[in-house]
């Protein structure tokens, strides 16, 4: 069953219990003087698994069972208040019952982007806020427009303020700490357990390589972490990439010494090289990004492309993919003639920058989109089109941020 499939099944039980809390009592928990509403709990889910649209599917529904309610149509009881404007406006009724519920996924959406970084998607600390914004904005909105409605219509908004004052200050908070003891836990584990099952479908079948490459069971036992084997570092194959994912892995990250594109011919691009491996093998990435740079200004605009590729292959054959996928745009977008060998070094990595980057986005429209860029870089590539692959490359890097 692939991502969309459960999405939309997903979708379909939350919106089957979207409908039970919002049309039986089962949805509010009564604690004495309030009571708290779980309704938004399903939609909050959803947006956070699932994306925006499946979002505000179930937004809809939350709002459709509210105006069912506020008219009458369902088990649960009628709220006075909202009964009350029935008679002078309808519409102002559903307005007042679609439109917050509508607005709960799209800031709980916006808010869980801006608060989780690209590297933990499913942080506890965004789904939380996330969480609480989009409970609070569903009461914040309902009450608001209530209030809006009766001034319009003249009607008494001293019942409606003191209810506001009253039930609805003590309540909004109170639902929103529910909202986020519940929906934190549920969805890093349903977050956690879909990127589990999606990297288990995607890990290759050992192949034997008609090259004789005789790495590809140690490559296929350590594709979690996308290293090189062990025993293969001072090994240097014949710089052939094939097809496969796994074969094109296991030849970029064989190749640490890169004789094809070495070249410190001077003391000081040794001493660089050495500073930025000493750095890079301590973690120190921005400093080891930073004596890679250098050493590669010290070379002639000539043959500056050959020391990019020694630096691309040196992070690839690290482990190292973001700092790789900073690279490989300096390639692209340089404008330099790449030869056949090159060619397939860059969509080789782009193969495995693009795998181990595919559970960074949980919205399917961006992954979508971010799937669309990645077949296009690798097609301008093949056809000696870099500069544009180049830019087509910082757009799939955007999707990603």
């Amino acid at each position: 069953m692939n991502i969309k499939t459960k999405n939309l099944a997903l979708a379909g039980i939350l919106t089957s219990m979207t409908f039970l809390l919002g049309m039986t009592p089962i949805g509010l928990i009564p604690l004495g003087i309030i009571n708290l509403t779980i309704m938004c709990i399903p939609v909050i889910i959803g947006t956070l698994v699932c994306g925006l649209k499946i979002g505000l599917l179930l937004g809809a529904a939350f709002g459709l069972s509210s105006t069912l309610t506020a008219f009458g149509i369902s088990l649960a009881a009628q709220g006075s208040l909202s009964a009350a404007l029935i008679p002078y406006s309808p519409f102002a009724v559903i307005l007042m019952s679609m439109i917050p519920r509508l607005m709960i996924p799209i800031v709980s959406h916006f808010v869980f982007k801006s608060f989780s970084k690209k590297k933990h998607s499913f942080k506890p600390i965004a789904i939380g806020i996330a969480t609480a914004a989009g409970s609070l904005t569903n009461t914040v909105l309902y009450l608001g427009s209530m209030y809006l409605f009766y001034m319009i219509f003249g009607l008494d908004t001293t019942v409606v303020a003191a209810f506001i004052a009253g039930t609805g200050v003590m309540a909004g908070p109170a639902e929103a700490l529910v909202a986020v003891i519940i929906c934190v836990p549920v969805v890093s584990t349903v977050l956690r357990s879909k990127k589990s099952a999606s990297y288990k479908k995607n890990m290759p079948t050992p192949v034997k390589s008609k090259h004789g490459n005789p790495y590809n069971q140690k490559a296929y036992n350590q594709k979690a972490n996308l290293v090189a084997p062990k025993g293969t570092q001072n090994v240097t194959p014949t710089p052939i990439f094939e097809d496969e994912e796994l074969s094109t892995l296991v030849n970029i990250a064989s190749m640490p010494s890169a004789d094809i594109y070495y070249n410190a011919d001077t003391d000081i691009k040794k001493r660089l090289i050495a500073k930025g491996t000493e750095y890079l093998e301590k973690d120190a990435l921005d400093l080891s990004f930073s004596m890679f740079t250098r050493y590669i200004s010290e070379f002639s605009e000539e043959s500056m492309q050959r020391a990019r590729f020694y630096v691309l292959i040196r992070y690839i054959d690290s482990g190292k993919y973001d700092f790789a996928a900073k690279v490989l745009r300096a390639i692209l977008t340089s404008g330099a003639k790449c030869d056949e060998t090159d060619k397939r070094v860059l969509t080789g990595t782009m193969r495995i920058i693009h795998s181990s980057k595919k559970e960074e986005i949980n919205d399917i429209d961006n992954a979508k989109m971010r799937e669309k860029f990645y077949e296009k870089v690798i097609f301008y590539i093949e056809h000696d089109q870099c500069v544009i692959a180049g830019q087509l490359f910082s757009r799939y890097l955007e999707v990603l941020s």
